[in-house]
């Protein structure tokens, strides 16, 4: 399929068919979730560096606290009431967790084994801070200082502005199962990233 081809799918089997897919990158939130550079990006008891489109957190010496990786060029851009789909693919060197924040409204946690590249991923509201996007990693329990997480194509989309039915769907789905609604949303936009 060409970059910019258009998928039409009943995806409501309603009949009416809107027209999804191609580039999507009018709805994706995060600038530089690629990590060409640094910028926009800050850590937080961790050092961050960037090389070959992947941004490493090293863990610093700071006593049993967790660290993080953020985005806060993207606050202006969340709405009150709206649903985000935040996603990730994150590599560590020993076993540890992380989780989302969009707007201070946090996930569950989700395990990820060492030296395997996990794709990471929530459905979250907006909530009431003034932070964009963060990722939190389990350090103190599990890694230590010079560990490292590996953090790659870091997405943030606004289900609502493709359509409240949309939206909906992909969160009801994923309420009623998990990982399904993500397997839709995957299969209608197949591509690892889309650029801001």
């Amino acid at each position: 399929m060409a970059q910019n081809e258009e998928i039409i799918i009943d995806i409501y089997n309603d009949g009416v068919v809107p027209v999804v897919g191609g580039d999507i990158g009018w709805n994706q939130l995060i600038e530089n979730g690629n990590f060409a550079s640094s910028s926009g990006w800050g850590a937080n008891r961790a050092t961050l560096s960037v090389a070959n489109n992947k941004a490493t957190l090293t863990m610093a010496a700071t006593a049993s606290a967790t660290s993080y990786i953020k985005n806060d060029g993207v606050a202006s851009a969340l709405v009150e009431g709206h649903k985000y789909l935040v996603s990730a693919y994150l590599t560590a060197s020993k076993n540890t967790s992380m989780r989302f924040t969009v707007a201070g409204n946090g996930s569950a946690s989700k395990s990820i084994n060492a030296n395997t590249r996990t794709y990471c991923y929530a459905i979250l509201t907006k909530g009431t801070t003034q932070n964009g996007v963060i990722i939190y990693v389990n350090y103190g329990s599990e890694l230590v200082e010079g560990d490292t997480v590996i953090v790659e194509n870091v997405q943030c989309f606004d289900l609502t502005e493709f359509d409240a039915t949309f939206e909906q769907s992909i969160y009801s789905l994923e309420r009623a199962n998990a990982g399904a609604g993500i397997a839709l949303f995957n299969t209608l936009f197949p591509s690892e990233y889309y650029a801001y």
